[in-house]
């Protein structure tokens, strides 16, 4: 079943009010390639199913523009219909292409076990995370064994950059420059929150200056703490490591005395293993 072509809502927010809009005075920019990739972005883990008028609400596109992409994609293999529904989903084609942007299979191999050698030692989660605008997702996550804790977390689950610690140490990470506009649209982002999210993200920054890693407790969700640092790529790009559990077991002075170091120590190994990597924007 084909979605259904919508009617045209007058007050669909235009693309160029979004994320994009810094890309509209840049003439090589393929404005109609952007707005299918944002369509395909509407999907996550929370929105598995949409609809062609929600996809149009969560990208900010006219429905008849909404219904076009989602046509073209759909036939390319990018979408594919769910059955007895209007509704869509992601296809076949989008898992080829999340498959080849993993790290390469040989790095992942090396990373993977000292990722979980230092999950065991502390009885935390460990994870490996790149930036995707004002989220950090997670490349690779591995779990103390019993897996015991964070189990609604892994590989593609996304934490807001500016409350969790691994987005603390890849921001800790950039450089002034590089920092200057990511703030800016946090600022939109969060508003009001703006003097308590630049807060931890300053101390954040002081503290790494200081330790080489940033420390995070009970920030992103009560009840759990969290060590961080940036992992430095060939290239000048950089990910950010983590390793996160229960206040009770990752007190604030352990953080400081033992897992702090230990994942400084990591991520030097770890910088060396991936192949050059392209800096988030």
């Amino acid at each position: 079943m084909k979605p259904k072509r919508p009617q045209v809502l007058p007050q669909a927010r235009a693309l160029e009010g979004g994320w994009l809009a810094g890309w509209k005075q840049d003439r090589s920019f393929v404005t109609a390639l952007g707005r299918g990739l944002e369509v395909l972005r509407c999907f996550s883990e929370a929105n598995t199913e949409l609809g062609v008028s929600e996809i149009a609400r969560l990208a900010g596109l006219p429905q008849p523009t909404a219904w076009r992409l989602c046509h073209t994609l759909l036939s390319l293999g990018y979408l594919a219909t769910v059955p007895d529904s209007d509704k869509l989903r992601v296809g076949n084609a989008v898992l080829a292409l999340g498959h080849s942007a993993l790290p390469a299979a040989a790095a992942e191999d090396a990373v993977r076990p000292q990722l979980q050698r230092v999950a065991d030692r502390f009885h935390a989660a460990v994870g490996l995370a790149d930036r995707d605008r004002l989220s950090m997702m997670y490349l690779l996550r591995c779990r103390a064994r019993p897996h015991l804790v964070m189990t609604s977390m892994r590989v593609g689950t996304r934490l807001a950059l500016y409350k969790a610690g691994i987005g603390w140490a890849y921001v800790a990470g950039m450089t002034e420059a590089e920092r200057e506009p990511l703030f800016q649209r946090i600022r939109e982002r969060v508003g009001r929150e703006w003097p308590e999210t630049s807060k931890h993200l300053l101390a954040a920054i002081h503290q790494y200056a200081g330790q080489g890693f940033v420390t995070n407790c009970g920030v992103l969700a009560p009840g759990i703490n969290t060590a961080a640092v940036p992992v430095r790529l060939a290239g000048g790009a950089h990910l950010a490591l983590n390793c996160t559990g229960p206040e009770d077991l990752l007190t604030p002075t352990r953080l400081a005395r033992e897992i702090g170091p230990e994942l400084v120590a990591l991520a030097d190994k770890l910088g060396t293993l991936f192949p050059p990597h392209a800096q988030a924007v």
